[in-house]
């Protein structure tokens, strides 16, 4: 699908209703690209292939999966406190109510 035929198809599903803009434009835009995976692939492969670090970063990122990020949990490099709650079992419970 050309451009000139992508605006068409845009503008006609668009005409009149703001409110659905942002669905009917999702769905034209999975539409195009599910049409066109392969080439859109194949133009990804080329740029990574040729050293383009975003097509490379997009690539691994969908591929491979983000890097996960880590997160430390302390303050000034010691572990924060962490309570600790100790539950009672219904035996203590009955017996302290017997009284």
């Amino acid at each position: 699908m050309d451009r000139r035929a992508f605006s068409s198809v845009v503008n006609a599903q668009l005409a009149g209703r703001p409110m659905l803009m942002a669905s009917k434009l999702r769905a034209a835009l999975i539409r195009v690209a599910e049409e066109n995976a392969e080439p859109l692939a194949k133009v990804l492969v080329d740029k990574a292939l040729g050293g383009d670090l975003p097509a490379i970063k997009e690539m691994l990122d969908r591929g491979v999966g983000k890097a996960m990020q880590q997160v430390d949990v302390t303050t000034n490099g010691k572990d924060l406190p962490v309570p600790i709650l100790l539950a009672s079992t219904s035996d203590e419970v009955s017996s302290d109510n017997s009284d």
